[in-house]
């Protein structure tokens, strides 16, 4: 009963707060987060419900490791798309790894993300890159979303102007970022820390398919992979369903769903099936590839 009138408290402080101020600050389960109150997704969350994802978390890192994946304090965490940092931090929040590698390309997020790694005192065990993961180097198109901050996006220009526009992307902002893709960029980075990475978390609404395919060297190594799957973003991504399938059964062998507070196994020759069961009107889900 209390922790549901403090959701309701909260809830009114947040509305208020989205019209007299930009950002605040609050302590949280995954550590202490500045957040924009603009934000109707991801911010929202952290500061009505004070976490993100959390559970998710827990149960991923915990099936791994009694699976026989290595999960290791002095571990490294891949976080590809990691927003203002709520699954980096968290992560090394809960002592499930040492370090990490945050990559965000938008560059208001970015900015968060810096500095809530610093205010976690996490400034020496984070390394936060601004760059958006694709398959070769250069500069893309981003677009930018006004109310779902965690929505921005690459624009593929194989998606214009046929593309589905369920969600009036063709009216956003667009600015140019620099992308690259995984193993250049892995490369350039101590031995150390990508040497130990073992868990790659991957958000990149649509585009996994193609950060994938430039990830050759790291998944190559059997790295778990847990990643958001979104048919509509994927397809408008321009590279559709059947090569991303293709890609993903290249390094894993099985993907895990949540259902019913259980992962179950299936073989990633029926991914497929799962776009199908999901849709191509905007629905998405989580899962986990294992190799």
């Amino acid at each position: 009963m209390l922790n549901s009138i403090n959701r309701r408290i909260r809830e009114i402080r947040w509305r208020i707060n989205r019209d007299i101020r930009s950002t605040t600050t609050v302590n949280t389960k995954q550590g202490r987060f500045t957040i924009y109150c603009r934000d109707s997704s991801l911010s929202r969350e952290l500061y009505c419900y004070r976490e993100f994802e959390l559970d998710l978390i827990v149960r991923t890192t915990n099936f791994l490791r009694q699976h026989g994946f290595a999960l290791t304090p002095d571990g490294t965490l891949l976080d590809i798309g990691s927003n203002i940092g709520v699954i980096s931090i968290g992560m090394l929040h809960h002592n499930i790894f040492k370090r990490a590698i945050a990559l965000e390309p938008e560059p208001a997020n970015f900015h968060l993300l810096q500095q809530n790694v610093r205010q976690n005192g996490m400034a020496d065990q984070i390394t936060c890159l601004p760059v958006a993961i694709s398959d070769q180097p250069g500069t893309v198109n981003f677009e930018i979303s006004e109310g779902n901050l965690g929505d921005h996006r690459v624009r593929s220009q194989a998606d214009q102007p046929t593309a589905a526009n369920a969600f009036n992307e063709s009216s956003r902002q667009t600015i140019p970022v620099p992308a690259q893709s995984l193993d250049v960029l892995l490369a350039d980075l101590p031995t150390d820390l990508v040497n130990k990475i073992q868990l790659a978390w991957m958000d990149i609404q649509g585009w996994e398919g193609y950060a994938i395919k430039g990830g050759a060297a790291l998944f190559k190594r059997a790295i778990p992979l847990m990643t958001e799957l979104w048919p509509y973003g994927i397809e408008r991504s321009g590279m559709g369903t059947a090569p991303f399938c293709d890609l993903v059964a290249r390094y894993w062998k099985q993907y895990w769903t949540f259902e019913h507070q259980a992962l179950t196994a299936h073989p990633v020759a029926e991914l497929p099936k799962l776009f199908e069961q999901i849709g191509y009107a905007g629905r998405y889900t989580n899962i986990l590839l294992t190799p």
